[in-house]
């Protein structure tokens, strides 16, 4: 697999959504990203109702024109988990297709999306990201683009398995005082 890729984002549209479900379904997406079994109505209750109200942007990512996984960020709301006391933003990414997997461009998928898309959309001075404790390929992937773990806790969605909280500065803010 080349190594220059071109990675490009675009907002989750309804036309996505069978993809979506397809994506939610492979072993590799179910293992780190939802312990539950969903149906396709439900799935798409919840993915039409981030596109209307736009709390949680919800994106799409390409791989050489080639539509490959998803990432979404928010305002995180749990600063407590990351150490925090400044205003940051959550970040969830999967790859949906599993050729694509263990080959680097998940690192490359979360730097550029932070640093073109995400900065578009917050002016914050961190960003947060919160991988299972055993998804070592994520936490490695993630320490590559700039994340330090600086907390492990029992997960606060599911209580399931502890995660490892990670924050990335990304911004220096002006001091206004």
């Amino acid at each position: 697999m080349q190594t220059n890729h071109v990675i490009q984002f675009r907002r989750l549209l309804e036309s996505d959504f069978e993809k979506l479900y397809v994506w939610l379904q492979t072993p590799a997406v179910v293992k780190w990203w939802d312990n539950r079994s969903v149906s396709f109505e439900a799935m798409v209750d919840k993915y039409r109702k981030r596109i209307e109200e736009g709390i949680i942007q919800t994106y799409v990512f390409l791989v050489d024109e080639m539509p490959i996984g998803l990432i979404q960020c928010y305002e995180e709301k749990r600063l407590d988990l990351y150490r925090l006391f400044s205003p940051a933003v959550g970040i969830d990414l999967f790859i949906g297709e599993e050729e694509y997997l263990h080959k680097g461009i998940g690192t490359k998928v979360l730097k550029d999306f932070i640093d073109t898309t995400m900065k578009k959309l917050y002016d914050v001075e961190y960003v947060c990201i919160d991988p299972d404790e055993d998804n070592f390929a994520a936490i490695k992937s993630y320490t590559k683009v700039g994340f330090l773990p600086v907390n492990v806790a029992l997960c606060p969605d599911c209580g399931l398995h502890n995660t490892v909280f990670m924050v990335k500065k990304i911004n220096e803010r002006e001091n206004t005082q």
